[in-house]
């Protein structure tokens, strides 16, 4: 493994955890076994009950090991973020697992473009019945992302992707804002963007865990709009928004308002379905709100002639 030089960005990986002893140490040996060495790896332990901070004792000089009060995940990052010394904090889920290579990559990413704040790569998602899928934009790098908000309408990064400069995100009180449930990820990308410019190479850097129990997003309430796109709405009504990015984050805002709809729908909550649709933010995307709007029409006309033709056979 090859050491990174002094005049070398360094990197800090931060790991919250919450019990997931079955895959910690793998995530933390995907780090260490970097072929670009970490400075340091933390792991923030919120309050877990099953013994997997302890089962990290004495596995690397370079783990460093945190403990505190269940408090989510936001606070366990923000802790990991404090407590970094890297120039770069590379982010990693307790349950997933760094590629070969992914933060050489970065490394170089960085010194490309030494202007960026966030670096992010592709990602793989694997279950466990062994199938697998790829979020990976080819055409994309390597280099600056033009404009993020549109990139990430298609799913452009996920947690375990992205490394972000520490000097970036000391300017936030809160990094990753504590008492979100899901997206709080996406609300520190969010502002991040806002400011600095964002990089990405396309090449599979993470590998996520999908499809068991404990995963916090395979248990998300789509049906429910996420407060990281409410937040985002907010500041694109401010003055001081990026007038370049203001477009573009508004039809993200828009594509999540009309997705949740759509789930609406499917689950027969047609109600709340055209309540999230009649917002003006859901309105950004033209096209896609209209399609929305026929495609709740067809449904609504489906249940409804679903009922008549049940209340005839009760008639008869």
């Amino acid at each position: 493994m090859r050491e990174v030089e002094a005049t070398s960005p360094s990197i800090s990986v931060v790991i919250p955890l919450f019990n997931k002893r079955a895959w910690v140490r793998e995530a933390v040996a995907s780090a260490l076994m970097q072929d670009w060495s970490p400075l340091e790896v933390i792991v923030v332990d919120d309050g877990s009950t099953d013994g997997g901070a302890a089962s990290l004792t004495g596995f690397d000089e370079r783990v460093r090991v945190f403990q505190q009060p269940n408090s989510g995940v936001s606070a366990a990052r923000n802790r990991g973020v404090k407590e970094a010394r890297g120039d770069w904090v590379a982010f990693l889920d307790a349950d997933d697992r760094f590629v070969q290579g992914h933060l050489r990559k970065l490394v170089e990413l960085s010194q490309m473009h030494p202007e960026a704040a966030i670096l992010c790569s592709g990602y793989r998602g694997f279950w466990p019945d062994g199938h697998t899928r790829e979020w990976l934009f080819t055409e994309l790098g390597p280099g600056l992302v033009g404009d993020f908000f549109r990139e990430q309408q298609r799913a452009l990064t996920c947690v375990g992707a992205n490394a972000i400069r520490r000097e970036a995100l000391a300017e936030f009180e809160e990094p990753f804002t504590v008492g979100m449930s899901f997206g709080e990820d996406q609300d520190c990308w969010f502002r991040v963007a806002e400011r600095w410019p964002i990089c990405y190479v396309p090449r599979i850097g993470v590998e996520i865990r999908k499809g068991y129990s404990g995963r916090a997003t395979d248990s998300e309430d789509r049906t429910q709009l996420l407060p990281c796109y409410e937040r985002l709405a907010e500041r694109i009504e401010q003055s001081d928004f990026p007038p370049h990015l203001r477009h573009s984050a508004s039809v993200l805002v828009a594509t999540h308002y009309l997705d949740v709809a759509t789930h609406c729908a499917r689950r027969g909550e047609m109600k709340h379905a055209w309540e999230v649709v009649r917002s003006r933010r859901a309105t950004a995307d033209v096209r896609y709100w209209i399609t929305a709007v026929l495609r709740l029409c067809a449904m609504q006309l489906g249940w409804w002639f679903k009922k008549r033709r049940w209340t005839s056979r009760l008639d008869t």
